[in-house]
């Protein structure tokens, strides 16, 4: 291609850092039903990771224009590189929705520049009998973000969590950035005496916000005077941005690009199709891995005839803390109490510690009592925490599949916390029994 190794090593680092950006936008996806359960919101709230890291990006691109012009790319790759970087591991530490929100919306202010910026060098760098060549071996690589990212975010939240996934994200980030800071040429003059019409970003940022937030919240929960507004500010606001762009002598946006038909189609197509590319991304995920739920729970009741144990009530067979399989019915013979709980839900927590003070009471009783206890987590470390820390005396196993977990199925549980209570002889006596029902009922049956 006529390239010195030194712009053949810029232009590798440059495709990768845009690479894992890219690869970034299409790994949540697959996490969005994970989060959803562990950040117990829905999913209008949760596609507010898609949508918002969407529309901080489409607020990027066009101040990028600016920001090439007054930075070198050395420089600017850096600098977005590190807040990409920085907003991955914000969203992976993530203890709460916004601080998660937030992880995402620091991504997308560094992904917003990258795209813009590494197309810009591609176009000074190549000579333009080349430019072709290079712009398509970059349109395959970005395009095989997109392939393997739902995919690779399915394996790591499957096995591990989705805090694990952007933790992933943030070292390979941070691996660009130091190998960047060796390799990359400053690259590109700058002018000192460009200026950014803070006016067209206002505009653009309120018009795209206020149009995003007004259409997701009608989609959502219908029309409301809040959403309207929101829509009609935003409709507003682009169609005063356009004009501004268009009485500009050097608009922050170049829109009079669209006065060409042919471009404009393609354009409007191009936004069609990635509209439907991204309503697809954040609904098919939640679909399949609820049906997958629905799936492991009609299995679980089909095969039930090998699981139902001699008095009738349906086996379970999970792992403890250790990994070790521990059978309900081994219980056989006592009074239990089979409880479903989750580390991530405060009520449990504090009924555990109520739970405590019965099984301690019952410890010495003529007929043994013990608790089985099914963690309905995605958080392994998380159930593990939680056990060690409040030193839970009882079986404590897990079904790490959050709300899609057949043993949920298999009892037909609605809502955590949920518990039964099952007599020596093997018969359910008792359900969701909170209160002074943990003490009434085993006294009953422990005499």
């Amino acid at each position: 291609m006529g390239l010195s190794r030194k712009q053949i090593a810029m232009l590798a680092v440059l495709v990768f850092g845009t690479f894992v950006t890219v690869l970034n936008q299409t790994v949540v996806a697959p996490a969005l039903p994970s989060v959803m359960v562990e950040m117990n919101v829905d999913a209008a709230t949760a596609q507010w990771l898609t949508t918002g890291f969407t529309l901080v990006n489409a607020i990027m691109i066009p101040i990028t224009a600016f920001l090439t012009d007054r930075f070198t790319t050395r420089r600017l790759f850096l600098i977005s590189m590190v807040i990409f970087t920085a907003g991955s591991a914000l969203a992976g530490w993530g203890p709460s929705f916004f601080v998660l929100l937030l992880g995402r919306l620091v991504q997308a202010a560094g992904a917003g520049i990258l795209m813009p910026l590494v197309m810009t060098v591609l176009m000074w760098t190549f000579p333009l009998e080349k430019r072709g060549t290079a712009m398509g071996l970059f349109g395959i690589v970005i395009a095989f973000g997109p392939a393997i990212g739902p995919t690779a975010a399915g394996i790591i939240i499957d096995r591990y969590t989705w805090h694990d996934m952007f933790y992933i994200i943030a070292v390979l980030s941070a691996l660009v950035v130091v190998i960047a800071a060796f390799v990359l040429q400053k690259g590109g003059s700058t002018k000192k005496d460009v200026t950014l019409d803070v006016p067209s970003v206002v505009l653009s940022s309120v018009g795209f916000g206020g149009l995003l937030y007004g259409l997701s919240t009608i989609g959502s929960y219908g029309v409301s005077v809040g959403a309207a507004v929101g829509t009609l500010a935003g409709a507003v606001a682009l169609v005063l941005f356009f004009r501004r762009q268009l009485s500009m002598e050097h608009p922050m946006l170049e829109v009079r690009v669209l006065a060409n038909r042919k471009f404009l189609v393609a354009t409007v197509i191009g936004m069609l199709v990635q509209g439907a590319l991204l309503a697809a991304g954040i609904l098919v995920p939640i679909y399949l891995q609820s049906l997958m739920g629905e799936i492991a729970r009609m299995d679980a009741r089909i095969s039930l005839s090998s699981q139902i144990t001699e008095a009738g009530y349906p086996d379970l067979e999970l792992s403890d803390i250790y990994g070790k399989k521990v059978r309900l019915s081994s219980l056989a013979g006592k009074v239990v109490l089979l409880d479903f709980w989750s580390a991530e839900l405060g009520n449990s927590n504090t009924l555990n510690a109520e739970l405590k003070e019965v099984y301690k009471k019952y410890a010495d009783a003529p007929v043994a009592f013990e608790v089985y206890q099914v963690a309905i987590d995605t958080s392994k470390p998380l159930w593990i925490s939680a056990v060690q820390e409040q030193q839970l005396p009882w079986v404590s196993v897990s079904d790490l599949r959050g709300r899609a977990s057949s043993s949920l199925g298999l009892y037909n549980v609605q809502k955590l916390p949920a518990n039964f209570l099952i007599d020596k002889e093997g018969n359910i006596v008792g359900k969701d029994i909170y209160g002074k029902s943990p003490e009434q009922k085993p006294d009953e049956l422990t005499r």
